[in-house]
């Protein structure tokens, strides 16, 4: 039987991240020292890594977090982590490049409303 990660996708690289910055320093780091370089180091160099043509596909947010659901289902299904890197490979050619384009809802452009005065 495969081992059950148990795994939450978004926890599987925040938390961690901050827990493996601590075992490194020997301190745990501030939330802002985490989350800077968790954007950094993590969070940027995965949604830059999406070939030009399919990053319009979704955003970038949707695209990171697709990312890592794809690295947990390939996780459980090997029964140990698989990486972020090689998540991401999979994902954009086996998910994103046959993934139809999200539609994008912009809103109306804002302009100045005239004065109504009363007539009073």
């Amino acid at each position: 039987a495969k081992a059950q990660l148990g795994l939450v996708p978004q926890a599987f690289n925040f938390s961690q991240f901050g827990t493996a910055l601590e075992r490194r320093t020997g301190k745990r780091p501030a939330e802002p020292v985490v989350a800077a370089r968790w954007l950094d180091q993590q969070y940027e160099p995965t949604v830059d890594a999406i070939p030009v043509e399919l990053a319009g596909k979704l955003e970038p947010a949707e695209l990171y977090h697709q990312v890592l659901e794809h690295r947990w289902f390939l996780s459980e299904q090997a029964g140990k982590d698989v990486g972020l890197a090689a998540a991401l490979e999979a994902y954009v050619e086996t998910v994103l490049r046959h993934a139809p384009d999200e539609l994008r809802v912009m809103d109306p452009p804002t302009m100045e409303l005239p004065i109504v005065r009363s007539e009073s």
